[in-house]
C-alpha cells in the first residue's frame, strides 16, 4: 500500500494502522477508543477520505488521546506545511 503522498519518510497506511492499533490498545484499560478503531479500519482499506471525515467529526474525542492525535495530525498534514 502506498503512502498518502510520495514521501518515502512517511510510513505506509498499513504501518500507520499498526502503530495506531498498538497505541489504541493502551487506552481505556485496554479496550481502546471506538473512533480510533474506525480510523484504523479505514486506513487498512486505504480510504483516506473516510479517515479525514472521522478525524473531523470525532476530533473532540481524539483530542483526549494526545499521542494518537499528534500522530494523525502529523501524518495527514498538508505536504506544504
Amino acid at each position: 500500500m502506498e503512502t498518502l503522498n510520495s514521501n518515502p519518510d512517511k510510513p505506509t497506511l498499513d504501518e500507520l494502522a499498526n502503530t495506531l492499533t498498538e497505541l489504541d490498545s493502551k487506552e481505556n484499560g485496554g479496550r481502546g477508543v471506538s473512533c480510533v478503531k474506525t480510523i484504523i479500519m479505514y486506513l487498512q482499506r486505504g480510504d483516506i477520505e473516510s479517515v479525514k471525515a472521522v478525524m473531523l467529526n470525532e476530533g473532540d474525542k481524539i483530542r483526549n488521546y494526545p499521542e494518537i492525535e499528534t500522530m494523525l495530525k502529523e501524518y495527514f498534514k498538508h505536504p506544504s506545511q
